[in-house]
């Protein structure tokens, strides 16, 4: 005798994300968004900078608000496919010693890192000569787990030892705009989750990995990464990264059951 089952309902979430094998929502070049801020730790002023960054191809949205004195970037920058690499180049400054300068664009990729075989991946420019010390460069990858999980990596893509000296997962209710993931508006989000209860010491090339689980689930919400990092030579030598991502999007099918 057949039973027909009226009101049950299976959930089938279909995860639009980064390991799926449709690419659609994943590659849209808002999705993830980055903001670098260091300080100009050099005794001079910097006229340029240049960043050499892996695992991206292309670049949505360019970060130019206050804490860029370099506006867009060079025609020369962009993706190289000989050496899998993505090239920012600015001039145009000065970025004064001392100073604090942000480096942020918007991009479809869910890790960025540095394209460096052990050179820094970012480096100040003053003429045709670089300027030391190097800006530190924090990595970062994103890795949803399932629907109600993220895991979060960042890598030191420096060659010298950092303490990683905060990390911490906020909340900002809707998706900000690039220009909003800075120090004057970030503090004022919710709290999520501290991710980093003391300071951490990060070898040249080795990474801290951390993970937060919503209730009930994710479902295309924005998450805001703060964390700040220093040099094991120099705390004075500091740098944050801003990150935001948008979780996947999900859909809830519901299916009618006959069972017999």
């Amino acid at each position: 005798m057949n039973r027909l089952l009226l009101g049950l309902y299976l959930a089938l979430v279909l995860v639009i994300g980064p390991s799926a094998a449709t690419p659609t929502r994943a590659e849209a070049p808002d999705r993830f968004c980055y903001n670098w801020g260091f300080l100009n730790n050099t005794p001079v002023d910097a006229d340029g900078l240049r960043a050499r960054l892996a695992s991206i191809q292309t670049v949505g949205e360019m970060y130019t608000g206050l804490w860029n004195p370099f506006g867009a970037p060079l025609p020369v920058s962009g993706y190289n496919p000989k050496t899998d690499s993505y090239l920012l180049a600015f001039d145009g400054g000065p970025a004064y010693a001392g100073d604090l300068i942000y480096l942020g664009f918007c991009t479809g990729a869910a890790t960025v890192r540095s394209a460096g075989t052990g050179d820094s991946p970012l480096t100040w420019q003053v003429g045709s000569q670089q300027a030391a010390p190097a800006p530190l460069f924090l990595g970062v990858r994103w890795t949803w787990v399932g629907r109600s999980g993220v895991q979060i990596q960042i890598y030191n893509d420096n060659p010298l030892a950092i303490t990683l000296l905060t990390a911490n997962l906020l909340d900002p209710g809707e998706a900000l705009p690039l220009d909003d993931l800075t120090q004057d508006v970030v503090p004022g989000l919710s709290p999520l989750q501290e991710l980093l209860a003391e300071p951490l010491a990060l070898p040249a090339g080795s990474m801290a990995t951390f993970t937060y689980t919503a209730a009930p689930w994710l479902a295309d919400q924005p998450l805001v990464l703060e964390a700040v990092a220093a040099a094991d030579d120099d705390p004075g030598n500091l740098t944050s990264l801003i990150a935001q991502a948008r979780a996947p999007l999900q859909f809830y099918l519901p299916v009618l059951l006959r069972m017999k």
